[in-house]
């Protein structure tokens, strides 16, 4: 969670930077909730999942 992510752009809209806003509320990487598929990003997006991601 606030970890920056590389900048995107959306129609009609400029590239913008953008942070993960959510996370799990029981698993955590670096003390931080670990961001999943769905969760949350502070520009209205959501965090899309990849398939070779895996952590523990």
């Amino acid at each position: 969670m606030g970890d920056p992510l590389t900048p995107h752009s959306k129609p009609e809209h400029p590239p913008h930077p953008r942070k993960i806003a959510g996370g799990s509320s029981t698993a955590f990487i670096d003390d931080l909730p670990a961001a999943r598929t769905g969760d949350g990003m502070d520009c209205d997006g959501v965090v899309i999942g990849g398939g070779t991601v895996n952590t523990g």
